[in-house]
């Protein structure tokens, strides 16, 4: 719910009952994560090929 709703990271720290530090580590470490899997599908690095078919 943080990422959909817009939450505080403190309402997931009480929430999950885990440490405040805990919770600002996580939150970071999962964008990561969903950058790392989700960026090769919806932006992948395009060449002059792939951009000549973009513009045309």
């Amino acid at each position: 719910r943080y990422l959909a709703q817009g939450d505080s990271i403190l309402s997931k720290h009480t929430e999950f009952r885990i440490g405040k530090s805990t919770a600002y580590a996580i939150i970071p470490e999962t964008c990561q994560a969903i950058w790392e899997a989700l960026q090769p599908i919806f932006l992948p690095s395009m060449d002059q090929s792939s951009w000549k078919k973009v513009s045309d």
